[in-house]
């Protein structure tokens, strides 16, 4: 999903020369996003069916320039495959300034309301985090 809202947030702006990149720590490549993604995205007006997943690897680490993560754990996986990424590595919420809890609950296998608030959160967190999304690629252009 925050790949599909970044996407569209820079398609808004008419940033056309970033490179949007999204993987799991978790998935099966080639996996197709869930039904209950892919309908909450549709709200947005954003259409994320064409999504497959790609399984995170050093390779991917390597050619970032920002990573985004949605918790603790892919952070800790990220520095797991790059030790050497950790000043590229963000969580997410604390990225976009957010207190409190830094970690974005993954939705999967639950009900259409949590996909619902896991979308609304990232979709806000991305917006507040734009600018310095911005300011930290420079010249690079892939997250």
């Amino acid at each position: 999903m925050a790949k599909g809202f970044l996407e569209a947030i820079f398609a808004r702006k008419k940033i056309r020369d970033i490179k949007v990149l999204s993987a799991g720590t978790n998935s099966l490549d080639g996996a197709e996003p869930t039904r209950e993604a892919v309908e909450v995205m549709k709200r947005y007006g954003i259409d994320i069916s064409g999504h497959r997943a790609v399984q995170l690897g050093r390779d991917l680490i390597e050619k970032a320039c920002l990573i985004l993560v949605m918790d603790s754990r892919h952070r800790d996986r990220v520095l797991e495959l790059d030790p050497g990424s950790r000043d590229r590595v963000f969580m997410l919420k604390e990225f976009a300034g957010e207190k409190g809890n830094p970690e974005l609950s993954d939705p999967a296998g639950q009900t259409l309301a949590v996909y619902e608030n896991c979308a609304a959160e990232i979709n806000s967190c991305l917006k507040r985090a734009l600018p310095k999304i911005l300011k930290s690629l420079g010249e690079c252009r892939e997250i």
